[in-house]
Parts: C-alpha cells; structure tokens; sequence
C-alpha cells in the first residue's frame, strides 16, 4: 500500500541525520539543497517541502517544494514551486508520480506552480489534470565559443566515448575563435561597474524602485540567501552525496555575481545578479533603467570573454530583443523557451497577470 510522509522545514536537517538518509541508495534532497531550504526567507518552520512515497516500507519516490510568496496589487501570499520529482523506475507507470502531484496539491491548497522543467516531465504533470499554462517567457541562448562536445554529449549520451575527440576539436576551433574576441573585450559600456561581496541600501533601494510589478519581490534578504545558499557546490569530481542524489549538486564551477552599473554621476542605471556554472552564462535577475540595454550587453559580452564563458542565455524580453537587434560577438544563437504552469485556483487567484513579471531565476532556476 502507498503511503505518503511529509518533511518540514522544521524536521529536514533531522531527516538528513538520521540512519535512514545515510542508507538511502537514491537520496531525496542533496545536503547543500536541504540547509538551503531552512534558509529560505519565505519559509516558515511548518512548511512541507518534501513528500516521500513508500511502498510496503520500500522507498520508491519523492517530490520537492520550494516555498515563495507572490504579491498581487501589493498583497503577499504564499505559494510553493515544485521540484525535483523521482520515481524508482521499477515503480513508474504505477501512478506514483501522479500520487505525489496530488498530495502536494493537497498540503499546498491548490497553490503550486513548476517552471524551468525538462520537456519530458511535462506529460506527468499534464496527466493528473491539476495544472494549466501559465507564462511562457521566449529567451535567446548565444554561443560565444566552440562547445561542440557539451552540446552533442548532453543531446547524445553515447557520443561520451567520444568525449576527447570533441573536446579537441573544440580546442583547435577556439584557439583562432579568440582572435576574433579581441574587440570585443575592449568595448566601452559608458557606465562604471562594481562587483559587490554585499547589498548596500543604495542598491537595494534600487532594486526595491524597479520590482513592483514583479510576482516576486526579491530583496536583500533573498539575495543574500540565494548567494550564501546555494544548490550546487564547486568540487572537481562528485561526492558521494551527489552520486545518491538523481538532480544537480555540484560541478566544477559554480559561481554568483552581484554587479551594480552606475552613471557617471554615481546614480545607479542597472543591477545585475548573474550565475556562472560550468561554462554556461545566465541572468537570473536583472533591474536596469530602460534604455542601459546596450551598455548592459557590452559589460556582460566583456564578461563572458574574461571568464571563459561558452553559451549565454537570457530570457529577460528587453535584453533578447537588443542581442537580436544589435551587434553580438555570438558565433549561433537560437530561441529558447521556459514554460510554466500553474493550478487553476491560484491562476484565479492571481487574476490578470498581464501586467505582472516573472525573472529568469524565479522558482529554483537560479539555484541550478
């Protein structure tokens, strides 16, 4: 029989302890993930952000939720994302997954939503009925280098034995690719940019001025949070948590950025949080005064030349439509689309979201 056990935040890191955790083949939460949830400003002690399915004792699968709060017409309420869903493969197509969709449905009263989802999972959820289109944001993914073989392996597993082959030839295409960088590293933005270790009040006063039309209000509070607690932790091979653990939790490089963009007289034009792993480039927030796009894009294409970057996306409408636009130094770029979905009775609840945005890094993207 099936039954399903609920963690809170208030009891994870004593499920992370306990004997069972440390026998588990299959873990459901990576350590770094887990002290992140209990960092979570938007959570309350209470909240259940992990469900585990059993079968007669056996562990056979498990959802995550990521609490968050939504402000329509200046009123918070909370919601929780989905993510991280798990069957045992030799319990799927038994309607496991399904189950645990409806039981978080349940505890969460209706009020979930899953974005930056791989398109395969997207028949699970469809299946229970629970959901429906929410926004769909249309990105663009540049590539700045050769990354022939991350691109092929990742579409094509079995190409891996191929792996020193392609990452050769990525090597001989790059070596000449960089002579071609080299006027683009000296571009100009016009504004004065400054890496920050912290948020001070200018900044987040800025910050504050440019959300209020954003689902979700992120301030210092949850920058600092996203920043000192994140998911995926830098190591040059992976531990053994993280070959128990079936989601991302570590990689070679893992890194964060918080960049201010200010005008020549000291008045801020542009905020940027910016998340580097592997050799992959994302914008995860971003606030700037309108008309900063093109300064904007100058600082991150220097950016990426410095920092050996490959492949950038952004789904932020301003930003693609000025790489698009404008002049790049990207050798391809293509469309890209992050789906969310929603149950009907928050969509309801939110009522016209025209006028509301959702960021790049909403939900647990700028996390993974």
């Amino acid at each position: 029989m099936l039954q399903i056990r609920d963690i809170t935040i208030r009891n994870l890191a004593g499920f992370m302890e306990s004997d069972e955790f440390q026998r588990m083949e299959h873990i459901p939460i990576s350590p770094p993930r887990g002290f992140s949830q209990g960092k979570n400003p938007h959570a309350s002690p209470d909240d259940r952000v992990l469900f585990l399915a059993y079968e007669d004792d056996r562990f056979i699968g498990y959802l995550g939720a990521l609490p968050d709060v939504f402000y329509v017409a200046g009123s918070p309420f909370k919601v929780a994302w989905l993510s991280c869903m798990w069957v045992d493969p030799e319990m799927r197509r038994h309607g496991i997954a399904g189950k645990l969709l409806h039981h978080a449905n349940e505890v969460w009263k209706s009020s979930l939503l899953i974005s930056n989802f791989i398109p395969k999972s997207k028949a699970a959820f469809d299946k229970t009925g629970l959901f429906e289109p929410f926004m769909e944001s249309k990105g663009i993914r540049g590539y700045i280098r050769f990354d022939i073989a991350q691109i092929l392996i990742t579409k094509k597993p079995s190409l891996q034995k191929t792996a020193w082959l392609l990452k050769s030839l990525d090597v001989l295409l790059n070596i000449g690719n960089e002579i071609r960088l080299i006027f683009w590293r000296t571009l100009q933005t016009g504004l004065r940019v400054r890496l920050l270790d912290e948020l001070d009040e200018v900044t987040s006063r800025f910050i504050s001025t440019h959300n209020q039309f954003h689902l979700t209000r992120k301030g210092k509070e949850h920058f600092e949070w996203m920043k000192s607690a994140p998911w995926i932790i830098e190591e040059p091979y992976p531990g053994r948590d993280a070959l128990r653990y079936d989601f991302s939790s570590s990689d070679k490089r893992f890194r964060q950025y918080w960049f201010t963009l200010s005008n020549t007289d000291g008045t801020p034009a542009a905020f940027l949080m910016l998340s580097l792993r592997g050799n992959h480039l994302k914008t995860p927030f971003v606030y700037f005064e309108k008309g900063n796009e093109a300064n904007i894009l100058r600082f991150l294409y220097a950016f990426m030349i410095r920092n050996r970057v490959r492949t950038f996306t952004t789904y932020h409408p301003a930003l693609v439509s000025a790489v698009k636009t404008g002049r790049n130094p990207f050798l391809l770029t293509r469309k890209v689309t992050m789906e969310s979905i929603i149950t009907p009775r928050l969509k309801a609840k939110l009522g016209n979201t025209g006028n509301y945005y959702l960021q790049d890094g909403d939900g647990d993207a700028a996390f993974t």
